[in-house]
């Protein structure tokens, strides 16, 4: 009877301290990795597409990159190819038209 009395106190002593791991575990760990993964997802989904940023990188690397699609502002729906801009260097626009893909 008293080893068995024993055991129940050292892990009813023991379950708090479990409990400050796990929670040390999610916020140390597992929270910022799903941050860092759930942008770096995000940030390889934009990357194919030309942008506001991209004026830095010579010619014929934006007229690699493909322009975003069209989507409805309200629902975020494609509706469709994007609509290539008079001034656009970006794959299927006047300006990269003979460049090399």
């Amino acid at each position: 009877g008293g080893d068995g009395d024993a055991r129940r106190r050292t892990s009813a002593a023991l379950a708090p301290v479990a409990m400050e791991a796990m929670a040390r575990l999610v916020w140390l760990l597992l929270l910022p990795a799903t941050i860092y993964l759930g942008s770096m997802a995000l940030h390889l989904k934009l990357l194919p597409f030309a942008g506001r940023g991209d004026n830095f990188h010579p010619k014929p690397f934006r007229c690699r990159l493909g322009l975003a699609p069209r989507r409805d502002p309200d629902t975020g729906a494609v509706l469709g190819p994007a609509t290539p801009q008079a001034d656009c260097i970006a794959a299927g626009c006047a300006a990269c038209r003979g460049q090399f893909p």
